[in-house]
């Protein structure tokens, strides 16, 4: 990377937290054939400079098409069901699709307008616009955005190798914020199984193994040039599906075994970035019991609540770490001086005897030894003396430890713990 690069990470990152809409879209024009506006933006970033077109054409036209129909239909093709299905939701926010709906630049700039400040006062309409957003990101750029990104950064560098690096670690930071997947999105459900090279027609296993919905690889030309030159064999020029039946027609098993290694290699790729996309809810529970198994007694394994059990949209992620981890014992959490749960102006917050109780009955489903033996309180909006004052209240009407770990220190919920 660039000097300039790293000096501005910084203000990159406070950006990211502050103003995400207006980093992404900057990002969602440096997405677009280069303009003479890429420069200034590019400059701002601490991008190297941008390349020419002819750069531009070779990525995003010759090996990595920007667009999810590709990666989301079980065609493996720009347009047709995954397309519609992209211009559909363009149609449900009363908007006209534009020529490309499924093009990760237009993408990136609905999701922008999605989730700008706007002089909404109406909180149902706010909350619509905060769904719609996670709907977006959720069906129709997370299943296929961040192994495309990947790819990108492996196969081009550069320029639009650090484009495709600031943009995911956008992204993954606005993946962060929302509640975690219960389902799998509706391309992925929709793409039929791939075909056993053993038991189909050539062309059958080709069709599905170039539409990423289906096989779950990305295969390039980049990519075929790579398997041809490993295997000492002749790359047939023209489009993928050719040279591909070209090459399996030469050498069938050596050509399938590197597809495998490829696969697998990507696959392991994927998993690494589970641990920030997160795992489809059906399997989280699981995914968190083999992530805690029983440790030694002098080790503790600290896992962070995600939401609140009360909260009809993050519940889910809580539970499954409750009984995934079957925990020994819970520290509540609470923040005072909200006046509703976040996003859902109509949901009080329950009182700390409801979250005690409710959390516990939970948690001694999975481990009936299960205890709460202390609160954490954030404070930051109160001031000093009323802070210790409130801390004071709720530890002797609880019964529990009652600190602010951040402005006093956590030291008295480890000697709670200790004690079990």
């Amino acid at each position: 990377m660039t000097s300039q690069w790293l000096l501005q990470r910084q203000g990159i990152s406070t950006v990211m937290g502050e103003r995400p809409a207006e980093l992404l879209r900057a990002l969602a024009v440096l997405g677009e054939p280069p303009g003479p506006e890429h420069a200034v933006i590019a400059k701002a970033l601490g991008l190297p400079d941008v390349p020419d077109n002819a750069s531009y054409s070779d990525v995003f036209l010759f090996q990595l098409y920007p667009y999810a129909s590709v990666y989301l239909g079980e065609e493996g093709m720009m347009g047709g069901d995954a397309a519609d299905r992209i211009g559909g939701f363009w149609s449900a926010l009363g908007q006209v699709p534009p020529k490309e709906p499924d093009h990760l630049s237009a993408l990136l700039a609905l999701y922008c307008d999605l989730i700008a400040p706007s002089s909404e006062t109406d909180p149902a309409q706010e909350a619509l616009r905060a769904q719609a957003a996670s709907a977006l990101l959720h069906e129709h750029l997370m299943p296929w955005v961040f192994p495309y990104l990947a790819r990108l950064r492996e196969l081009v560098g550069g320029f639009y190798g650090h484009w495709a690096e600031l943009l995911a670690e956008v992204l993954e930071n606005e993946h962060s914020a929302q509640a975690e997947a219960t389902d799998l999105p509706v391309h992925l459900k929709s793409a039929k199984e791939l075909s056993d090279p053993r038991d189909s027609e050539a062309a059958d296993f080709l069709a599905g193994l170039l539409a990423p919905a289906r096989s779950g690889v990305i295969v390039t030309r980049a990519d075929l040039g790579r398997m041809a030159k490993e295997l000492d064999l002749g790359l047939r020029a023209g489009e993928r599906r050719y040279a591909l039946e070209h090459l399996l027609g030469a050498e069938p098993k050596l050509v399938l075994g590197w597809l495998a290694t490829e696969a697998k290699r990507q696959a392991d790729l994927h998993r690494a970035r589970e641990p920030i996309l997160g795992a489809i809810a059906d399997f989280m529970a699981g995914a968190v019991e083999d992530l805690t198994p029983d440790n030694d007694a002098d080790h503790w394994d600290h896992i962070e609540g995600q939401g609140s059990v009360f909260h009809v949209s993050y519940s889910g992620v809580t539970m499954a770490l409750i009984h995934g981890g079957q925990p020994d014992a819970l520290i509540l959490g609470h923040e005072p001086t909200r006046s509703h749960m976040r996003g859902l102006p109509d949901y009080q917050q329950p009182s700390l005897e409801e979250l005690r109780d409710m959390a516990l009955a939970l948690a001694r489903v999975a481990n009936p030894a299960c205890q709460v033996v202390g609160i954490s309180v954030n404070t930051q909006h109160m001031s000093e003396a009323e802070a210790k004052s409130y801390l004071a209240e709720v530890e002797e009407r609880m019964g529990l430890p009652t600190v602010d770990p951040i402005r006093i220190g956590s030291g008295r919920l480890v000697d709670a713990l200790m004690a079990l």
